[in-house]
């Protein structure tokens, strides 16, 4: 399981970290893979406390800023976002053409590009117990992941690949010339 998001207040680590602890998934041998500018600063720190008072060391892992996120990607099955707000989510796109089963928070314009139960899974902030019940949902059903993953995968494709996305800006640019 990943995470693309700097280690800073939006992002809502925290909230995944006790979802992540209370759901399946240590027990089950997942990992959580927190990839993003660390800071050091106390928000850094408080998540890093949690990981060693809850012994989750074993479990979760920070890697800071890294430069070869495709690979990383590719290595993954799960990629979760839990911002507090969000704007144009593009990590939400990098998951969808890694082929990645998608858990999102349900803010900014992620509720655009996630259609719950179809392309990935949707909670609301202040429901850490549906964030659990989602990640153990697809660490359980493997059915579901590839199913989630196929469908997110064909809709970035079709509306946000390069191709798509260049046609569009010409097709605006015709109209205003």
């Amino acid at each position: 399981m990943v995470c693309l998001a700097n280690l800073r207040y939006p992002k809502n680590h925290m909230t995944l970290l006790r979802s992540f602890l209370k759901s399946k998934a240590v027990e089950l041998g997942w990992t959580l893979h927190l990839i993003g500018t660390d800071r050091n600063d106390a928000y850094s720190n408080e998540i890093k406390e949690y990981i060693k008072d809850n012994d989750l060391k074993k479990s979760v892992f920070l890697y800071g800023s890294c430069n070869d996120i495709s690979s990383i990607l590719s290595q993954s099955n799960i990629g979760v976002l839990v911002s507090i707000y969000e704007g144009f989510p593009v990590t939400l796109l990098e998951y969808g053409l890694a082929k990645l089963a998608v858990i999102s928070s349900n803010v900014g314009y992620c509720k655009e590009i996630i259609q719950n139960d179809k392309t990935g899974l949707l909670f609301n902030l202040d429901d850490e117990m549906k964030l659990s019940e989602y990640i153990n949902n697809l660490i359980n059903d493997e059915n579901l992941r590839l199913k989630l993953s196929s469908n997110f995968n064909k809709f970035v494709l079709n509306n946000y690949s390069e191709g798509v996305v260049l046609e569009t800006i010409i097709e605006n640019y015709k109209q205003t010339i």
